[in-house]
């Protein structure tokens, strides 16, 4: 097998470096929910869970609703304020620097209460302001994690929002101690697009636990639910946005039916795309074998991947494809496409199978190769959950964490008030 995107990362450090001490992190959750939270809160609580495991304490602040012990493990504590004002503002920026403040008061009171702490990691750009603040007036280095590409989805966010965010996070890369991405090409669209030197930007590879993606549910039943009895389901989970590619998917579903008549077709997510896509399903005459189910997470989300026959990853655009992680992680079979961070994780027709971005009739014929080729389905969903299980599960990529923690702690200068 290929070991594309299964290399250790950032190799060739000096051993002081490499020597990875315990310490004591102050981590900052813009989003944190337990069952149905967002992608950024579970990856949150297997970083913090596997940081606890390599005796690190971890002090998570993250503004309400509080989230009791469910996320709490071994050395992992939750601080968490109501979140204030309990009004929304009049735009999404808006409301989420109004967040930012009650995200400051959770982890000025973790300091109270617990501190002092090694370093402060940041998540994401609804956390940047708050990581600023909090580096200057707690004096840690700062490791920020650049989780998404924002610049590549533009349909996003309306331009104003998008050309705001877009300065936030170059201002706190350029802030940072380290800088984490999650793909080589994501480590490349950061040193572009933000302007970062190279040796200030770390890879820590796509990250998942396998066992959250295993279920105990009746997997049989839970396919009546989207009309299979006895036929095939593909399914697509992820944000409804032109970049994800739910509309290719959908373009291609047709051209699946009239080889596999049987099929149906599970969406599970939301965003702007979403009733689009239900318009045009009933166009395309698809529209009573297409399930939409709105966002999903957790166990259903992981009952609906283990009772698929495929998982379909269609982007025009991935930064990491943290998706085709967890759907492999679960020894799901999967189809994606040549694009962004993908093939760092996929090697063709070992672990999944990739197809040219917007290629409609290419995406149609190896969907169908999966799904009537017993053998291959087989090979891909073992090789694709052993490639997690060597490279990509939280006991492995916590290794580049750390390593980015001590190279912080290293290269750490004392701000001053011009910073």
């Amino acid at each position: 097998m290929s070991d594309a995107g299964n290399e250790r990362p950032n190799r060739g450090l000096p051993s002081a470096v490499r020597r990875y001490r315990r310490g004591r992190v102050l981590m900052l959750a813009p989003e944190l929910a337990a069952e149905g939270g967002f992608a950024l809160g579970w990856h949150i609580r297997g970083l913090a869970r596997a940081l606890s495991a390599r005796s690190w304490e971890v002090h998570i602040a993250t503004a309400g609703p509080d989230t009791g012990e469910r996320f709490a493990g071994r050395d992992v504590h939750i601080h968490c304020v109501d979140r204030c004002p309990p009004f929304r503002a009049p735009d999404r920026v808006a409301d989420v620097l109004q967040g930012e403040a009650a995200l400051v008061t959770a982890a000025l009171r973790a300091s109270a209460d617990a501190g002092p702490f090694d370093l402060l990691h940041a998540h994401g750009w609804a956390g940047a302001a708050a990581a600023h603040s909090l580096r200057r007036v707690l004096r840690l280095p700062l490791v920020f994690t650049l989780h998404r590409l924002e610049h590549l989805e533009p349909e996003s966010y309306q331009p104003q929002e998008l050309a705001y965010i877009q300065e936030l996070l170059a201002w706190i890369c350029q802030q940072a101690e380290r800088v984490i991405c999650s793909s080589r090409f994501a480590v490349a669209e950061a040193i572009r697009v933000h302007g970062l030197p190279p040796q200030k930007v770390n890879l820590s590879p796509a990250a998942v636990d396998p066992n959250e993606w295993q279920t105990d549910a009746d997997l049989a039943a839970f396919r009546q639910l989207f009309g299979v009895e006895g036929g095939r389901l593909i399914t697509f989970a992820g944000r409804l946005t032109h970049a994800k590619g739910p509309q290719v998917l959908l373009e291609a579903f047709p051209h699946i039916l009239a080889v596999a008549p049987d099929a149906r077709m599970a969406i599970a997510g939301e965003g702007p795309l979403g009733p689009w896509l239900l318009r045009r399903a009933q166009e395309l005459g698809v529209g009573s074998e297409v399930t939409c189910t709105g966002y999903l997470r957790g166990k259903v989300l992981a009952t609906l991947l283990c009772a698929s026959d495929v998982c379909v990853l269609p982007s025009l655009m991935e930064a990491s494809g943290q998706g085709a992680a967890e759907a492999m992680g679960g020894g799901i079979p999967v189809v994606a496409s040549v694009t962004g961070g993908l093939p760092e994780l996929i090697a063709q027709e070992e672990d999944g199978l990739l197809v040219p971005p917007g290629d409609v009739k290419a995406l149609a014929a190896a969907i169908v190769r999966v799904l009537y080729d017993r053998e291959l389905r087989t090979r891909l969903a073992i090789n694709g959950r052993r490639r997690i299980l060597a490279g990509h599960a939280w006991p492995t990529v916590v290794d580049s964490v750390l390593h980015s923690y001590a190279a912080a702690q290293q290269g750490r200068a004392v701000p001053c008030e011009g910073r």
